[in-house]
C-alpha cells in the first residue's frame, strides 16, 4: 500500500493519472474471455458479440417523452412507495435536519426513456458509514468463472426501484421537482411546499450502503453465506449457487435445476424488474458488459450506454 505519510496532493496526482489512463483504455470496446481455468484479455473475432448489445445510443429524448417518463416515475415509484410528506415551506426544521434538492437522470432502456429522481446530497460532513461493497474490476469475472468451471447456467436479477423502498433514516427535507409542482399547481393546490422524506432516493450518500445491508439480510435469510472479506459475494452451501450483488443488480451462477426456484424465492422478498437465466450459446449484458457464453469460454465486451442528467 501507499506509505502513510504520502502528502494528499501527490496522492491526488497519482489518482488523476490512473483515471486518465483508465479513460483512454475504456474508449474502445475492451474484450476479454473467461475460461474454465484462467482469464485472458484478447481481441475476439467479430461474430462473438452481437454489436447491437453494445452500440451507443444517440437519439435525443423529446420534451414530451421526457415529461411523460418523469410523471410515470413520480406515480409508479415515488408516490407508490409513499416517499414523502408535503409540508409548508415555512415549517420549522429540526436541528441537524438535511435540506437537499433533486435532479433527474434519463436513461434509454429497451427503446423507452426512463426517468429517475435522484437526490443531490451534499458532502458537508466526513462520514465513515457510507462504504458499500459492489462489483469491482477485481471481482466482476468471478461469477463467469464459476459458471464456466462448473458448467453452470448464469442468471441476473434487477430489483425494481431498490433504494426507493427503504425508509429514510435521517431527517431530510427536499425541494420537490418542478414537474411535481407544475401538476400540483394545475390541480389548484399550494406550491409553497417542500417534501419531508420518508423513503430514500438514489443519490443519497447512505443509500447504497443501506441497500447492500438489506440484500445481505435477505439472502442470509435464505441460507446464503456472505463472504466476510468481499461482502458483495454470496454462496449457497446446499444448492451450490453463487452470486454477486452490485446495488440493484445481482449476477449469479448455479445448477440449472435450482436457479429458477431460487430466483422466484428471492422475488418473493425483493420486487424484481427482470430476471433471466442464460445457458451455453446465449448472450446477455450485465453491468455494461456484453457476455456470450460458449462451451469453451465466456467472452465479454464492455459497452457504453448513454445517460443524460438533467
Amino acid at each position: 500500500g501507499m506509505p502513510v505519510d504520502t502528502p494528499a496532493s501527490s496522492m491526488r496526482a497519482v489518482h488523476a493519472e490512473a483515471r486518465k489512463e483508465w479513460r483512454t483504455k475504456t474508449e474502445e470496446h475492451a474484450v476479454s474471455a473467461v475460461y474454465g481455468g484462467h482469464t485472458v484479455d484478447e481481441e475476439l473475432e467479430e461474430h462473438y458479440i452481437d454489436e447491437n448489445m453494445i452500440s451507443e445510443d444517440t437519439t435525443a429524448c423529446s420534451a414530451e417523452e421526457e415529461f411523460e417518463a418523469k410523471v410515470k416515475h413520480l406515480t409508479d415509484v415515488i408516490d407508490k412507495n409513499d416517499s414523502y410528506d408535503v409540508v409548508s415551506k415555512n415549517t420549522q426544521r429540526e436541528p441537524g435536519a438535511l435540506f437537499i434538492d433533486a435532479t433527474w437522470v434519463m436513461a434509454l432502456r429497451d427503446d423507452k426513456w426512463k426517468a429517475r429522481l435522484c437526490a443531490r446530497d451534499y458532502n458537508t460532513t466526513k462520514r465513515d458509514d457510507l462504504f458499500a461493497p459492489g462489483s469491482s474490476t477485481l471481482t466482476n469475472k468471478i461469477i463467469d468463472f464459476v459458471a464456466e468451471k462448473r458448467g453452470y447456467e448464469s442468471w441476473e436479477l434487477d430489483v425494481t426501484a431498490a433504494y426507493n423502498t427503504l425508509s429514510e433514516p435521517e431527517t431530510v427535507y427536499m425541494k420537490p421537482p418542478k414537474e411535481w409542482l407544475e401538476l400540483r399547481r394545475e390541480a389548484g393546490e399550494s406550491v409553497d411546499v417542500i417534501w419531508k422524506m420518508k423513503r430514500l432516493l438514489p443519490g443519497r450518500r447512505i443509500a447504497a450502503r443501506m441497500w447492500v445491508d438489506h440484500v445481505g439480510v435477505t439472502l442470509r435469510s435464505l441460507d446464503f453465506l456472505q463472504d466476510t472479506a468481499l461482502p458483495q459475494l454470496f454462496v449457497h452451501p446446499v444448492y451450490g449457487i453463487s452470486c454477486e450483488v452490485h446495488t440493484d443488480d445481482i449476477h449469479g451462477a448455479g445448477p440449472k435445476q435450482h436457479n429458477r426456484e431460487m430466483i422466484n424465492t428471492i422475488g418473493d422478498l425483493l420486487t424484481l424488474q427482470k430476471s433471466d437465466c442464460y445457458g451455453p450459446g446465449e448472450q446477455y449484458e450485465h453491468l455494461k458488459r456484453a457476455r456470450h457464453s460458449y462451451p469453451e469460454a465466456v467472452h465479454m465486451a464492455h459497452s457504453k450506454k448513454r445517460r443524460t442528467i438533467h
